[in-house]
C-alpha cells in the first residue's frame, strides 16, 4: 500500500467541513423570516 495520507484524516476533514456548512446553515437560518411559514404550521 502506497504511503500517502492516511484514510481517518481525508474521513475527519471531510466530517469537520460538513459539520462547519451544517453550522453556518443553522446560524443563516436563526433568524426566522416572518414571510417565511410552512403552510401546513400557519394554520
Amino acid at each position: 500500500m502506497p504511503k500517502g495520507i492516511p484514510v481517518w484524516i481525508v474521513i475527519g476533514i471531510l466530517v469537520l467541513l460538513v459539520i462547519v456548512l451544517a453550522v453556518l446553515l443553522i446560524l443563516k437560518k436563526c433568524p426566522p423570516a416572518p414571510s417565511y411559514r410552512p403552510l401546513g404550521l400557519s394554520r
